[in-house]
């Protein structure tokens, strides 16, 4: 599973001073200090079915109009440019990216904006699996006794028997049925939020 996070760089922000809520993001204080992901349609368009569409959408706006959004492709290029200091705070990393910074001493910590996310990710047997019976029993193992290693590594598991240290995070998980169904439209929507960046 990936939890879409906040990540923030703690030698820029005190914790004490990171926003609550989404709506606290277009707040002046937070101009410049802003980072996107480029291709996360998926986290909009679920975040904006959350909020209301309509609500969520002018809040985005807001946003990219007033804030000077910087605008990063790829999750793990956007914590490393928070752990920098480049981006003082990302809305929308991966949970896990910016505890792999951490443990590397970089200054990084995740803060959570209620609706947290999160997408799941997927185990599969290819379909010409030279050995799929070899196969499915890794890919029972994966989902059971496994688990246990994805929380050591710092990830989250999805099988309950095994805490991790985001076992106490509220988040909510994306459909990926109702996802893929809104695929084409949150892409369109997204691509429009983008181009309202203000430089």
């Amino acid at each position: 599973m990936d939890i879409f996070s906040l990540a923030y760089n703690t030698r820029t922000i005190a914790k004490e001073n990171l926003p609550t809520r989404y709506e606290d993001l277009a707040m002046p204080q937070w101009r410049g200090q802003l980072g996107i992901e480029s291709d996360d349609s998926i986290w909009y368009g679920a975040l904006l079915n959350e909020l209301g569409e309509a609500k969520g959408k002018a809040l985005f706006e807001k946003i990219m109009t007033n804030q000077g959004v910087s605008i990063r492709k790829g999750h793990s290029l956007l914590a490393t440019m928070v752990a920098s200091g480049e981006v003082p705070m990302a809305l929308d990393v991966y949970n896990w990216n910016p505890e792999q910074l951490k443990r590397k001493g970089a200054p990084i910590e995740v803060a959570w904006l209620s609706p947290t996310l999160a997408l799941p990710s997927a185990v599969a047997i290819l379909n010409k699996a030279p050995h799929p019976y070899s196969a499915l029993l890794f890919y029972d193992y994966v989902l059971s006794e496994g688990q246990k290693f994805v929380a050591e590594a710092g990830y989250v598991p999805t099988n309950n028997r095994f805490a991790s240290a985001y076992s106490t995070v509220k988040y909510k998980v994306i459909d990926p049925g109702f996802a893929a169904n809104q695929q084409e439209r949150w892409q369109k929507s997204y691509a429009e939020l983008l181009s309202k960046r203000n430089q």
